[in-house]
Formats: structure tokens, sequence, C-alpha cells
């Protein structure tokens, strides 16, 4: 789908700006004081883009970026618990962690089957960000395991929120805004329960501990 998007892109492109050397030739015969309002009306335009780039930059959310990002977030999410519940030996976070499991296989299966029906191209590959976090994680330099991985969550499920809840309001596509509202309430639970175990292992100290877990396996 990216590389069908990217060469239908490349068409409008061309077929831009093959319509704007034609008006430059329809131009050139044109008298000084039309050149003059050619300027102008070229500054306008660029005055336009500019505006036009910033309501872009506004409007970024959209139904491909929702389901780009909830896609590969269940999917990064999935398999960062699966290596916490290895890696760690805290049982607050290896508790933690088979319940996220659970809880976004069940997610990211209905999202699969909807996307499916709706014919709805997914990437297959996780984001680039998505892809340094689980390097990070799963590197041997980690040294305090539990901290930095409770950590992570927090910050990923506030995001994820923040992502259901534009969802919720500004999809367009109904079945996609219906997935997104049922499955907010349940993102808003994992960020509070997210936030009790990051504040359990802080108090306690325990990172130490989950990085033995991985040494003694």
């Amino acid at each position: 789908m990216r590389i069908w998007m990217n060469l239908t892109a490349v068409a409008v492109v061309l077929a831009v700006g093959g319509l704007r050397a034609d008006d430059d030739k329809t131009r050139s015969g044109d008298k000084p004081r039309d050149d003059n309002k050619t300027r102008t009306d070229d500054k306008s335009r660029t005055d336009d883009k500019h505006h036009n780039d910033k309501a872009g930059d506004d409007k970024k959310f959209n139904d491909t970026h929702f389901v780009d990002h909830a896609y590969t977030d269940g999917q990064n999410e999935v398999m960062m618990n699966r290596m916490a519940v290895e890696r760690s030996r805290n049982e607050d976070v290896r508790k933690f962690a088979m319940k996220m499991v659970e809880d976004h296989s069940k997610a990211n299966t209905e999202l699969t089957l909807l996307v499916s029906e709706l014919r709805i191209a997914v990437p297959d590959k996780p984001l680039p960000e998505q892809e340094k976090d689980m390097r990070h994680l799963g590197s041997p330099d980690v040294k305090d395991f539990d901290k930095e991985f409770m950590d992570h969550m927090v910050m990923g499920h506030e995001k994820a929120v923040k992502l259901f809840e534009q969802g919720s309001k500004e999809l367009k596509n109904e079945r996609l805004k219906g997935f997104a509202t049922k499955t907010l309430p349940t993102l808003r639970e994992h960020l509070k329960m997210a936030k009790e175990v990051r504040d359990k292992v802080a108090k306690a100290g325990t990172g130490a501990g989950g990085d033995r877990g991985r040494n003694d396996k």
C-alpha cells in the first residue's frame, strides 16, 4: 500500500508540474503589468502554502494515522510485555505484563479483523520509534529493567489514551470510531495500573532484581 501511495503522489506531482509549465508558457507572452500580477499571485500562493502547511500539522490526525499507530502499538505492547514476563523478577511487574499481553492480544485480534473487513492496509513492521524502544529494553546494557520498563509502560499508555480519545471523537469511519470508544476505558485502566506498578517499583528499588532475572536464565 505504501508503494502504491508513493507512486500516486509522484503522478500527482508530475501532473501538477505539467500544468504549471503550461501556465508559465502562457504567462511568458503577457505584458509587464501581468507579470507583476503573476508575482503577486505567486506570493499569495506561497502565503497560502505556509498557512496550509501549518493547518496540515494541526490536522495530521486521520483514520490512516490512527490505524497505523493503534495497530503497531498494540503488536509492540504484546512483544514488550512478553519480554517483561521473561526478564523481570518483580511479581507486580510480571502480573502487570501478563495482563497486558492478554488484553492487548484481544484488542489486536479485534482490530486486525476490523481493518481486514474494511480493506485497510496496515504496516508490516513496527514504526521507527517503536523499534528503537524495543531494542533499548532488550539490550543487556539496561541496568534497571523494571524501572525502565514501567516508565515506558506509563508513557506508552499515556500516548495510547490520547490517541484513542482523539479517535473516539474525530475518526471518520464509524466502525473505527466505535473500536476506539470501546477500547478507551481499558487503556485508561491500563494507565492507572502502570502508574501504580511504576510507583511500587520505584519504592522497592527492584531494578537490579529485574536485571538478575535475565542473567539467571
